[in-house]
């Protein structure tokens, strides 16, 4: 791994790379979830379950999990009722499944 600004040269074709590492929040104060509406994009964040990225799920459909792999102790109050009507559509929606795989590239 490169440090941020430094350069490695291929022997053979003599080329050279630069990568560099930058935090958006540097350039745009938001929210994951208002990133894009600071573009005017209409995809945004999409709601995954971190808590579920580890084998017992990988390449499963598995019953769809709790509010807690979705962090839902981390989500301010004000955002909990917008939060709590979408799982309640989504698993409804998904009939209970919940595909690993599927959501993992959303």
């Amino acid at each position: 791994m490169l440090e941020a600004g430094t350069s490695q040269t291929n022997s053979q074709n003599r080329i050279s790379y630069v990568i560099v590492y930058r935090d958006s929040l540097n350039y745009v104060p938001a929210t994951l979830d208002g990133f894009a509406k600071a573009f005017n994009v209409k995809l945004g964040k999409t709601k995954f379950p971190f808590n579920t990225n580890t084998e017992v799920f990988w390449n499963k459909i598995s019953p769809w999990p709790s509010k807690n792999h979705y962090g839902f102790e981390d989500i301010p109050n004000a955002k909990r009722k917008a939060f709590n009507k979408w799982f309640r559509t989504e698993r409804r929606k998904k009939k209970n499944r919940f595909d690993f795989n599927a959501e993992f590239v959303k």
